[in-house]
C-alpha cells in the first residue's frame, strides 16, 4: 500500500508510525525524529481539530526535513479515551498523478457519450448517403469505357469505401462503451495512401492547394487496421488544409525504413507556433476558435495501437512535416490480407 498511517496523542506526540511512514517521512529511528519531522506542523494539528469534519487534506514540501513533497490528510479523533490524530500520508507526486488519471477517466467518458449520442444521428443519414451512392453507381451507363467514365466510377468506388469505414466506425462505438481495437490484417500502407491522396484531390482543387502524392512500386505491407491508419491520415491532411486557407502544397509520400513502412505528411502553412510544441498533441488543446483539440491526440492513439509512433518531424515558416511510421509486416503471423 502506497499510503503511511501515522497516530498521534492529544498533545501531538507520536504514538505509532508504518513502515512506508517512516520512508516517506525519512525517519532513521531517532527519538529526535519525529520532533524533526513535525517542527512547525502544530498550525495543521489546529486547522484539524477545528475543521466542522474534524479533518484538514494539505500538501507539505520542506525540503529542509522531507525528502519528497508529501500530502497530508490529518483525522481529528474525538474519543475522549484515545483523543489524538490519525494521518494518511502519500507522495505528492503519486497523488497529483493519480488525480490527473482521474480527470482523464472523467473526460474520456464525458466524451465517449457524446461520440455515442452524435454517432446515433449520424446512422440514418450515412445509410441514406450510401444508398444514394450506389444508385448514382447504377445510374452510370455501361457503354463504351471512357476516361470520364472510370474516373467517375473510381470517385464512387473511392466515396462507398469512405462510407463503409464510416459505417464501420459508428457500429463500433454503438456497440459498447469504448471503441475495440478492429481485427488486425495485413495491408499496403502505399494503397491506404494512394486512396487517400484521390479522396482529397477534389478539395484540394477547391481550396487551390497543389496535392503530391509519392507511392512507390512495390508493396509497404504493414500488420493492423486500414481504417485506422485512413483516419490518422485523414486528421493530418485536414489539419494541413486548415493551415493553407489561401492555397499551398500537400505532400504525401509513402516509402520503407528499417523494419518499418512510413508516411509523411508535409503542407507549406504558417507552421506550429513554438510556445504550443510540446502541446499539440494533447487531449482538447486548440487554438482553433471552434476546435475540439481530439484530431492530433485521435491520431496518435490510432497509430499507437497498431504498434507504430507519430512525430512531427519540423515546423516553420515554410509548413509543418508530420511523419508515420508502423512496423513492417514481414515478421508478424499470417493474417487476413487487404489487397
Amino acid at each position: 500500500m502506497d499510503v503511511g498511517v501515522v497516530l498521534l496523542d492529544e498533545s501531538g506526540r507520536l504514538e505509532f508510525a508504518s513502515e512506508r511512514a517512516r520512508e516517506l517521512l525519512a525517519m532513521t529511528g531517532e527519538p529526535s525524529d519525529w520532533e524533526r519531522v513535525v517542527d512547525g506542523w502544530a498550525p495543521f494539528l489546529d486547522r484539524a481539530g477545528e475543521a466542522p469534519e474534524g479533518s484538514v487534506e494539505l500538501d507539505v514540501d520542506d525540503p529542509q526535513r522531507l525528502k519528497q513533497a508529501l500530502r497530508l490528510l490529518i483525522h481529528r479523533i474525538e474519543d475522549q479515551e484515545d483523543a489524538g490524530f490519525l494521518i494518511l500520508i502519500r507522495d505528492l507526486g503519486t497523488a497529483r498523478a493519480l488525480e490527473r488519471d482521474l480527470q482523464m477517466a472523467s473526460q474520456l467518458r464525458g466524451l465517449m457519450g457524446l461520440y455515442m449520442g452524435v454517432t446515433h444521428d449520424l446512422r440514418a443519414p450515412l445509410n441514406a448517403m450510401a444508398l444514394n451512392v450506389e444508385l448514382l453507381k447504377r445510374s452510370l451507363a455501361p457503354g463504351e469505357d471512357s476516361d470520364l467514365s472510370a474516373k467517375q466510377r473510381r470517385r464512387i468506388d473511392i466515396l462507398e469505401e469512405e462510407l463503409g469505414r464510416l459505417r464501420r466506425s459508428l457500429d463500433r462505438i454503438l456497440a459498447q462503451t469504448a471503441p475495440a481495437r478492429p481485427e488486425a490484417v495485413r495491408y499496403d500502407l502505399g494503397a491506404v495512401v494512394a486512396d487517400i491522396g484521390e479522396l482529397l484531390a477534389p478539395q484540394a482543387r477547391q481550396q487551390k492547394v497543389t496535392l503530391e502524392v509519392d507511392v512507390p512500386d512495390g508493396r509497404l505491407l504493414t500488420f493492423g487496421a486500414p481504417d485506422l491508419a485512413k483516419q490518422a491520415l485523414v486528421n493530418l491532411a485536414v489539419n494541413g488544409f486548415e493551415a493553407m486557407p489561401e492555397g499551398g502544397t500537400m505532400r504525401l509520400a509513402a516509402f520503407a525504413g528499417d523494419d518499418e513502412v512510413a508516411v509523411s505528411v508535409a503542407d507549406s502553412g504558417d507552421g506550429v507556433p513554438d510556445e504550443i510544441l510540446d502541446r499539440i498533441f494533447d487531449l482538447h488543446f486548440t487554438t482553433k476558435p471552434a476546435g475540439t483539440g481530439i484530431g492530433l491526440y485521435v491520431t496518435r492513439t490510432l497509430i499507437q495501437a497498431q504498434g507504430g509512433r507519430v512525430r512531427l518531424v519540423k515546423t516553420g515558416a515554410k509548413g509543418t512535416h508530420f511523419e508515420i511510421r508502423l512496423p513492417a509486416a514481414g515478421s508478424e503471423p499470417a493474417a487476413t490480407e487487404v489487397a
